[in-house]
């Protein structure tokens, strides 16, 4: 349904031409569901006046997310687990590119946040560059970190 209702926005000249052409140029190649979901999200993002959008994962989500950006200027975040940052994947938006365009990348540990560190050093050294933050369950005293930034990749963590 979701395809169906961008083919006829085409038809009717309703999409950004960006989504048209990317639309035509991709061809058979996996993943293009994302630009689907994207022009179909992007209008509805546009309408409600919202700017800033966050995958829970750095896959299907976040490359959704990233076509967003391109298309209707939206910002984006992903928070990353394990297997969506640490195995292969053939797409091409790669994880660099979703680490690159993000506002803002949460990962759940130390050890995530040094691997992307390394793995994405360009990333790294964007001016928002890498914070790590813990959230704490309730039941948990929060430690002291009234000094600590919410930019770059947040570590989260109980």
């Amino acid at each position: 349904m979701l395809v169906e209702e961008v083919k006829e926005w085409k038809r009717r000249n309703e999409l950004p031409q960006a989504i048209v052409l990317t639309l035509r140029h991709w061809g058979e190649r996996p993943d293009k569901m994302r630009v689907y979901e994207a022009a179909w999200i992007g209008r509805e993002l546009t309408k409600r006046g919202i700017r800033h959008v966050h995958s829970h994962f750095a896959g299907i989500g976040a490359r959704t997310c990233w076509w967003l950006q391109e298309f209707f200027d939206v910002t984006y975040s992903f928070t990353g687990h394990a297997n969506d940052l640490f195995c292969k994947v053939d797409f091409d938006l790669t994880l660099d590119r979703l680490m690159s365009g993000a506002s803002l990348v949460v990962t759940v540990s130390d050890y995530t946040v040094a691997d992307l560190r390394r793995r994405f050093p360009a990333s790294a050294s964007r001016s928002a560059g890498f914070t790590t933050v813990w959230i704490w369950r309730r039941s948990k005293r929060l430690p002291g970190t009234a000094s600590m930034r919410l930019s770059g990749i947040l570590r989260k963590g109980c």
